[in-house]
């Protein structure tokens, strides 16, 4: 039987967060609502699998469904997308959107935690795992500006959401291929010196793949992992506790994150509201990073207007090309996966100019 660890180093857990070392792995076991049930299995329940002429079968082992024909699956995805309009973000949440943390990797298609950013006014990104596209290009996850990752897609968007086992292998062809996350959250990973691990189900196979694939056991002595789910079986912690090194904590997950928050607020490190006095610099690479580039381009160019002429005329291209972009996209004339290669570029090059702004002041 494993040990369940009450020795945790809370000091270098907070010190790994204000380095941006830390990673936190959200999984649908985080969130228990107050029927003591997750928002999984009320979800579950919300979608009436036993009554739903949508849903040939689900596998529960897996968390997967079988569908007579995509319609099954858009009408499903949809149900499920209802369900979460109606949730309001836990306080668990709304407590996690404040502790400093760079990235968050989540496991579940809701977008709760971008709410619970969103309705404290805290700055973040917001991205997911896209089908058959490339991955989307990101501002440098930081404390000022972390990201919110969706491992397994976005119910905002149903052709990214892995409901089934074929949609499940296409999103390992793309994993393995390196094509389905951003690179600078790859490097983020790569560099990181402290997992947590919130409600993971650590007994799918997948998941396990998964952790396999991103490295997660990698360098086994080099970095510490905590992870709180207390539904997983004596056998499962044992596998993990062997393969991936990971210290299972005593504390239940509400308790983990309240210490973490304690901590954090005991020595004044929790995200506050956006702030006021942010420079007009900041706030141009913070509306880059929701993906609506048009505001972003026209304020840095009225910014640099009058000032530095070369990063001016730069801008005024970047800003032409992502308008011709635009009117292909409006009249069919580019391919989803051409129209996402030339975003991410332009993405890139006024993230580029913005640095470089910033850089010469």
């Amino acid at each position: 039987m494993p040990v369940l660890t009450t020795n945790i180093n809370w000091d270098f857990i907070v010190d790994k967060i204000m380095e941006e070392k830390c990673v936190l792995v959200l999984g649908p076991n985080a969130m228990t609502r107050g029927n003591g049930k997750t928002i999984q299995e009320d979800m579950l329940e919300f979608l009436d699998i036993d009554n739903n002429s949508n849903i040939l079968k689900y596998y529960p082992n897996d968390d997967f469904f079988l569908f007579d024909d995509a319609g099954g699956s858009t009408l499903t995805c949809h149900r499920i997308k209802r369900f979460f309009d109606q949730q309001q973000p836990p306080e668990i949440l709304k407590k996690i959107a404040r502790i400093p943390f760079h990235v968050i990797l989540n496991f579940t298609p809701d977008q709760l935690l971008p709410q619970a950013f969103n309705q404290q006014q805290i700055q973040h990104q917001f991205d997911f795992y896209k089908r058959h596209l490339e991955p989307s290009s990101i501002v440098t996850p930081s404390k000022s500006l972390p990201l919110v990752y969706n491992m397994l897609g976005s119910i905002a968007d149903e052709e990214s959401v892995v409901l089934t086992y074929d949609d499940l292998f296409d999103y390992f062809s793309s994993v393995f291929s390196r094509k389905s996350m951003p690179d600078k959250l790859k490097v983020e990973l790569k560099g990181a010196k402290n997992f947590i691990f919130l409600g993971v189900p650590f007994d799918k196979w997948y998941v396990q793949l998964l952790l396999r694939i991103l490295d997660i056991n990698r360098q086994q002595y080099a970095f510490k992992r905590y992870a709180s789910n207390q539904a997983l079986s004596n056998e499962v912690q044992t596998f993990c506790i062997e393969q991936f090194k990971i210290d299972f904590v005593s504390k239940r997950i509400p308790e983990f994150i309240d210490k973490i928050y304690q901590l954090c607020e005991n020595k004044q490190l929790l995200r506050m509201e956006s702030s006021q006095h942010e420079s007009e610099l900041d706030k141009i690479k913070f509306l880059i990073a929701t993906g609506n580039l048009e505001q972003p381009i026209l304020l840095l160019q009225d910014y640099l207007k009058g000032k530095n002429n070369e990063l001016y005329n730069e801008i005024l291209g970047v800003g032409g090309r992502y308008r011709r972009l635009q009117r292909k996209v409006q009249v069919g004339a580019i391919d989803p996966k051409e129209e996402a290669t030339n975003l991410n570029q332009i993405t890139d090059n006024l993230l580029e100019l913005v640095d470089e702004t910033k850089a010469l002041e």
